[in-house]
């Protein structure tokens, strides 16, 4: 072929062209000028990939006639490797033509075509110019490169310029600062122009930040040699990232030092003062919700939440083998109730922070100690502790709760009932050992009002026997198997039978006949007396009715009976309803039901009084305060406890029972009640009470309980004085 001669400095000039491109239009031109330098008229046609590599655009499209080649198979050619278009008719006759990749390393940048005249006597022709396009295209695809790194250079650069965020640059080995934005100079408004911040380094701008006094570091204010010596170090050694919270003035930031590979480091401040501030909210918010779930509001100890987290917590570190052993106090206090009632529950709560305080500071360290609810209080220790030290911190909790309580002018004092229970080993049950605790309390609470008691397992079996009690008494309401049995009463003077005493009685068709002092407790703890007493009311009136007017039938009155302000409709509904007289019907109640208080019981009484029926105080003498409320209540019958006659000997007459006995009959005389004595099993008690002027009796001397249909079978047999009746009998 004929190939033109260029002199060497042209050539140069034509490949400095393509390489210093500042445009794909710009580097495609020069392309064109150079072949058609070397080569004369041609056409030209440009395609490039685009970076994700998903499409082919036509770039450039020069000369004439235009190059004809089909899109889709340019597209396969770059993006798949697949063959060389072919050129569709239209080039000029006695036209060449060729094309070339544009390919970086592995990478198909692009694609050109070149169509141009060819001389006849050209030899070669096809070598040549596969050879010319090929150097073209390399040289092509290294200016493609460099194009797209410099604009790519030019829009990061914009990107920093405009960036919320204060970036500057250091040069490598300490050449300080050869790029700072505006951002950089709004954060730090003390520094210099960005011209005259160039080479600074970034401890002469540190210097500059303990000039202004921006920096809230202890360290910068105490020593600021050291605190710039601190960040000289870090600076030596950034390897990589360096990332910290700085708090410049009243601004938060998130800082990051970057080193290049280059060596040279880049210094981000992002400002999070906003979300900084929203975060610290946050956090108080999440405090004060934590102190509502995990505090108890009264007291300010731990509540109920954190005391199920917390044993949840320990489970699994004594599953891990990290806890040995727990030990818990379950604490109940005494006579809170009477706190309540009394005095409201405002002077109530008043006294709970009290006896809280006194508990947490008399508290062992390793100690968790939580307010469980109510007046229920839990103590745990991460050990098994020595039945000594058990009974020595049991006493000691008892001891704290009985000091005596000011408050309010008032002094008083409470009780407490403790039970303890531990467990140790990988397989303990944490859930079990706090129900085993509070099982060690019901029995320290039915032993004693301040006592502790370690578990037992005899404890959970008496457990599960009474909630079968339980079932079996509720049952029992279904199947009417209770059933009222009369004990008779008479007049010591005359002999004559005066009335009966109600008594329950259970006959369980597989226990056989319950004991009362069994499942009376028991039905008074589940709330389901005043359910048998409301029953036993009725049915005594019911029987009653069918007695001589003359006589009365005795029922006892639970304390929710005696607390119930509906209850003196219920009597009226069971006289009316059994068509008896209310002075035929007389409420036993026990001292011990008065404990409570004292106001609302005997505006109670009195209401009964007016609907004309008796009320005796039962048990008098067995404990509490019986001559106070014999001087507060109107009461019209004391009823002498059996213990009494039990300890009662004839033979010493001056003995400690007998003058007791004497004691209570004259002060019934004084204040002017009936006294009636229970237990008569000897002749001889009956007659030490008929010596001193008691007015009635009854026991087994004197007739034992029995059935309905018995106790009218007694009425009508023995109708006669007593004394004619014990004759007989």
């Amino acid at each position: 072929m004929r190939r033109l001669q260029i002199r060497a400095d042209r050539a140069v000039s034509l490949a400095l062209r393509i390489a210093e491109a500042s445009s794909e239009h710009e580097l495609f031109v020069a392309m064109l000028d150079a072949i058609e330098t070397i080569r004369g008229r041609s056409c030209f046609r440009a395609y490039v990939v685009d970076p994700q590599k998903r499409s082919v655009r036509l770039s450039a499209d020069f000369g004439y006639p235009k190059i004809n080649i089909i899109p889709e198979q340019v597209e396969n050619w770059l993006l798949h490797d697949g063959p060389v278009p072919h050129y569709r008719d239209g080039l000029e006759k006695g036209m060449q033509h060729t094309c070339a990749k544009l390919v970086s390393g592995n990478t198909v940048l692009g694609g050109v075509f070149l169509a141009f005249l060819e001389s006849e006597n050209e030899v070669s022709a096809d070598q040549v110019n596969s050879h010319l396009m090929t150097e073209f295209a390399r040289l092509g695809a290294s200016s493609l490169v460099a194009l797209r790194k410099r604009r790519l250079s030019t829009m990061v650069l914009e990107a920093l310029e405009q960036s919320e965020e204060a970036i500057v640059f250091y040069g490598e080995d300490d050449e300080g600062v050869i790029f700072s934005n505006d951002a950089y100079h709004r954060v730090f408004p003390h520094y210099p122009n960005r011209q005259e911040l160039l080479g600074r380094t970034h401890l002469d701008l540190y210097r500059m930040d303990l000039a202004a006094g921006i920096i809230s570091d202890p360290l910068a204010h105490a020593d600021p040699e050291a605190y710039l010596q601190e960040r000289k170090l870090l600076a030596e050694q950034l390897v990589d990232t360096q990332r910290e919270i700085q708090k410049l003035g009243n601004k938060t930031y998130i800082y990051t030092r970057t080193r290049s590979e280059a060596g040279a480091i880049m210094s981000r401040r992002i400002d999070i003062t906003e979300q900084a501030l929203a975060e610290a909210r946050l956090r108080q918010r999440e405090k004060q919700l934590q102190s509502l779930v995990y505090i108890d509001s009264l007291t300010g100890l731990n509540n109920r939440a954190h005391f199920l987290e917390y044993i949840e917590e320990l489970s699994r570190r004594m599953k891990d083998g990290d806890l040995e052993a727990v030990t818990v106090f379950w604490i109940d206090l005494n006579g809170f109730k009477i706190v309540n009632d009394t005095y409201g529950h405002t002077y109530g709560d008043s006294v709970l922070r009290k006896v809280g305080l006194r508990m947490q500071m008399g508290m062992p360290e390793k100690s968790e100690f939580v307010r469980y609810g109510g007046d229920e209080f839990v103590m745990v220790f991460e050990e098994q502790i020595t039945a000594q030290k058990l009974e020595i911190l049991a006493n000691r909790i008892l001891t704290i709760v009985n000091a005596p309580i000011n408050h309010d002018g008032t002094s008083f004092q409470l009780g407490a009932s403790i039970g303890i229970a531990h467990t140790s080993g990988r397989d303990a049950d944490l859930s079990s050992l706090l129900g085993n605790a509070d099982l060690a309390m019901y029995e320290a609470k039915k032993q004693s009002r301040c006592s502790f008691k370690v578990f037992d397992p005899k404890m959970r079996s008496s457990m599960i026997e009474r909630c079968a009690l339980i079932d079996d008494i509720k049952l029992a309401f279904e199947q009417d198997q209770f059933e009222l049995y009369y004990q008779p009463q008479f007049d010591t003077r005359s002999g004559v039978l005066v009335g009966f005493e109600a008594l329950t009685r259970w006959n369980h068709p597989v226990r056989g006949f319950v004991p009362p002092d069994l499942f009376i407790p028991i039905m008074e703890e589940t709330n389901m007396i005043e359910q048998l007493g409301r029953w036993c009311l009725q049915e005594a009136c019911k029987e009653a009715s069918h007695w001589p007017k003359d006589l009365f039938v005795a029922v006892n009155v639970s304390p929710l009976q005696l607390k119930n302000p509906h209850f003196a409709l219920t009597i009226g509904r069971a006289l009316a309803h059994a068509g008896l007289r209310a002075e035929q019907l007389e409420l036993e109640i026990t001292e011990s039901v008065l404990l409570d208080g004292n106001e609302g019981e005997r505006c109670q009484i009195e209401t009964w009084k007016k609907l004309g029926i008796q009320v005796a105080l039962d048990d008098v003498g067995k404990g509490y305060s019986s001559l106070s409320y014999l001087s507060q209540f109107p009461f019209d019958k004391i009823k002498i406890d059996r213990s009494f006659l039990k300890a009662f000997d004839a033979e010493e007459p001056e003995d400690a029972s007998a003058v007791i006995l004497h004691a209570i009959v004259e002060l019934g005389k004084t204040l002017g009640k009936t006294v009636i004595a229970e237990g008569v099993e000897r002749e001889d008690q009956l007659e030490y009470l008929r010596s001193v002027g008691c007015d009635q009796a009854q026991g087994y001397l004197l007739g034992r309980p029995m059935c309905a249909q018995d106790a009218r079978k007694f009425v009508r047999k023995f109708r006669l004085p007593l004394w004619k009746r014990l004759r007989v009998s």
